[in-house]
């Protein structure tokens, strides 16, 4: 008797670091229906947390014996429209998270770097006027270059603005959190199906439900053996730090923007 399985579906997590997207990952590491590639996978990702080409990807999924393939390329969000249409019955999930415990987070982990690239980067906008120049002078600094791909117009004069501010670590992290996250509403994502929002804050406070969700969402089935791992300890774990006030009002518009669509 011949043996035919379903072709395994792709599904990639994108979002902003620190926002819970490992977390998700861990969720699905414990279902069956899934293999996981983390982003120390050197099959699927490069030295530098980038996705590998396409027909890499292709023949990982090829290659799997379950119904979802997990990724999870951070450093490619920017590219979210193109998994969807480069790969067959793709699916994505966006994690988004409080600007502020995002900011707090990313400083804890890596103090000023994150600031810091927000400045190199729109100062290389300033200098060269668009994004194709900008990544060419990055290309030293990959997970600058990769943060400054597919940067429109106007988000390019925003981070020019702040790059001429003195901004403090907490500010340049959740300019960090802006600059990832607007990719979500430049790319209409809200509006495609194959596309699903979650929010940090409801899973872990609500994990059956978002795992639910999330299950639903790439046509598996749902366990609570799943969920077993996940906690809303770090949820406002520390003060909301002050952000410089045009950085902090960028973030509110956007986050509003996206926690609509999940209203």
């Amino acid at each position: 008797m011949l043996w035919f399985r379903k072709n395994t579906r792709p599904v990639f997590v994108l979002g902003c670091q620190r926002s819970g997207t490992t977390i998700c990952q861990n969720i699905f590491l414990r279902s069956s229906d899934c293999d996981v590639f983390r982003e120390g996978n050197r099959h699927a990702m490069t030295v530098h947390w980038r996705l590998r080409d396409d027909e890499s990807i292709r023949g990982l999924i090829r290659k799997s014996r379950r119904e979802i393939a997990l990724f999870k390329p951070l450093n490619d969000s920017q590219l979210a429209d193109h998994f969807l249409s480069d790969f067959e019955d793709a699916r994505l999930i966006w994690i988004y998270r409080d600007p502020w415990d995002t900011a707090n987070s990313a400083v804890a982990k890596w103090g000023e770097s994150q600031r810091d690239m927000i400045v190199t980067i729109g100062r290389k906008f300033h200098e060269f006027g668009n994004s194709e120049g900008a990544v060419e002078a990055l290309k030293n600094q990959p997970g600058s270059a990769a943060c400054a791909e597919r940067v429109t117009d106007d988000s390019q004069r925003q981070l020019i603005d702040w790059s001429q501010l003195d901004l403090d670590p907490h500010s340049g992290a959740a300019a960090m959190w802006w600059l990832r996250n607007r990719f979500f509403t430049e790319l209409r994502l809200g509006d495609d199906p194959r596309v699903l929002l979650v929010r940090y804050e409801s899973l872990v406070s609500d994990p059956a439900t978002e795992a639910g969700r999330m299950c639903e969402h790439m046509r598996i089935p749902y366990d609570d053996s799943l969920i077993e791992t996940v906690h809303a300890k770090s949820v406002g774990r520390n003060p909301r730090p002050t952000l410089e006030p045009s950085v902090e009002a960028a973030c509110v518009e956007l986050k509003e923007q996206m926690d609509a669509v999940n209203a």
